[in-house]
């Protein structure tokens, strides 16, 4: 069974773009699939939780820092 489309990673895969190696891994030359599929109009109802004023401006920053998968390293299969 193939990877799902729009995942990054599964760590049981094989290799990955044209460096080789896990899934998991960033190597040169990696061009991953980009993503096929739709969701449907009214797939979900987003809900306001949190507004920003414009007082002050922080950048978001996403990254793995823990190894969540247990399997000692941090790498693109732990959540970030």
């Amino acid at each position: 069974m193939p990877p799902p489309a729009c995942d990054v990673g599964v760590a049981t895969a094989g290799t990955a773009g044209t460096g080789g190696g896990s899934l998991c891994k960033v190597v040169d030359g990696m061009d991953p699939t980009p993503c096929t599929d739709k969701s449907p109009p009214d797939a979900f109802d987003p809900e306001v939780q949190w507004s920003w004023d414009g007082s002050s401006s922080v950048i978001p920053l996403v990254a793995n820092f823990t190894d969540d998968n247990d399997d000692g390293e941090i790498d693109l299969c732990d959540v970030p």
